[in-house]
Protein backbone atom coordinates (compact mmCIF):
# COMPACT_ATOMS: atom_id res chain seq x y z
CA UNK A 1 0.00 0.00 0.00
CA UNK A 2 1.17 3.80 -0.36
CA UNK A 3 2.39 6.13 1.87
CA UNK A 4 0.67 9.28 3.63
CA UNK A 5 1.39 12.74 3.35
CA UNK A 6 3.87 14.20 5.40
CA UNK A 7 3.63 15.78 8.56
CA UNK A 8 5.37 18.89 10.45
CA UNK A 9 5.18 19.42 14.32
CA UNK A 10 6.59 22.45 15.98
CA UNK A 11 8.47 23.32 19.26
CA UNK A 12 10.08 19.84 19.70
CA UNK A 13 12.65 19.80 21.54
CA UNK A 14 14.68 17.10 22.06
CA UNK A 15 13.68 16.01 25.51
CA UNK A 16 10.34 15.36 23.12
CA UNK A 17 11.97 13.81 20.57
CA UNK A 18 13.72 11.32 22.65
CA UNK A 19 10.16 10.55 23.68
CA UNK A 20 8.69 9.83 20.52
CA UNK A 21 11.24 7.50 19.29
CA UNK A 22 10.69 5.46 22.68
CA UNK A 23 6.79 5.84 22.17
CA UNK A 24 6.80 4.67 18.49
CA UNK A 25 9.51 1.37 19.36
CA UNK A 26 7.26 0.39 21.88
CA UNK A 27 4.01 0.86 20.14
CA UNK A 28 4.95 -0.14 16.55
CA UNK A 29 8.67 -1.81 16.78
CA UNK A 30 9.94 0.85 14.18
CA UNK A 31 13.16 2.49 15.75
CA UNK A 32 13.58 6.12 14.78
CA UNK A 33 17.46 5.82 15.19
CA UNK A 34 18.67 9.16 14.72
CA UNK A 35 17.65 12.73 13.70
CA UNK A 36 16.65 11.68 10.23
CA UNK A 37 16.25 9.02 8.51
CA UNK A 38 13.32 5.61 7.56
CA UNK A 39 12.88 2.18 9.23
CA UNK A 40 10.55 -0.28 9.03
CA UNK A 41 8.78 -3.25 10.83
CA UNK A 42 8.09 -5.96 8.20
CA UNK A 43 5.49 -7.40 10.88
CA UNK A 44 3.40 -4.18 10.46
CA UNK A 45 4.57 -3.92 6.91
CA UNK A 46 5.09 -0.03 7.85
CA UNK A 47 7.88 1.98 7.02
CA UNK A 48 8.40 5.77 8.87
CA UNK A 49 10.35 8.00 7.71
CA UNK A 50 11.87 11.43 9.75
CA UNK A 51 13.57 14.62 10.07
CA UNK A 52 13.95 16.07 13.33
CA UNK A 53 15.98 19.39 13.36
CA UNK A 54 16.70 20.75 16.79
CA UNK A 55 18.19 23.85 15.93
CA UNK A 56 14.39 24.97 14.43
CA UNK A 57 12.43 22.55 17.05
CA UNK A 58 10.68 21.13 14.23
CA UNK A 59 10.06 17.43 12.80
CA UNK A 60 8.47 15.84 9.48
CA UNK A 61 7.06 12.41 10.21
CA UNK A 62 5.85 10.26 7.02
CA UNK A 63 4.71 7.01 6.46
CA UNK A 64 5.88 5.80 3.43
CA UNK A 65 4.78 2.30 3.45
CA UNK A 66 1.63 0.97 5.26
CA UNK A 67 -0.72 -1.89 4.91
CA UNK A 68 -3.52 -0.04 6.76
CA UNK A 69 -4.80 3.39 5.10
CA UNK A 70 -4.02 6.99 6.49
CA UNK A 71 -7.12 7.67 8.26
CA UNK A 72 -6.31 5.04 10.62
CA UNK A 73 -2.63 5.12 10.83
CA UNK A 74 -2.20 9.07 10.86
CA UNK A 75 -4.69 9.23 13.85
CA UNK A 76 -2.62 7.03 15.75
CA UNK A 77 0.58 8.68 14.79
CA UNK A 78 -0.04 12.01 16.03
CA UNK A 79 -1.35 10.66 19.23
CA UNK A 80 2.08 9.44 19.80
CA UNK A 81 3.46 12.93 19.35
CA UNK A 82 0.79 14.56 21.16
CA UNK A 83 1.38 11.96 24.40
CA UNK A 84 5.28 13.24 23.98
CA UNK A 85 4.78 17.24 23.38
Amino acid sequence: MAGCPPVQFEDVTREKFVCLQKLVFEKVQVELTGDTGSASNAEENMEIAWNFDEATATLRLEVTKSAYPCFLVMPRLKSFVATCL
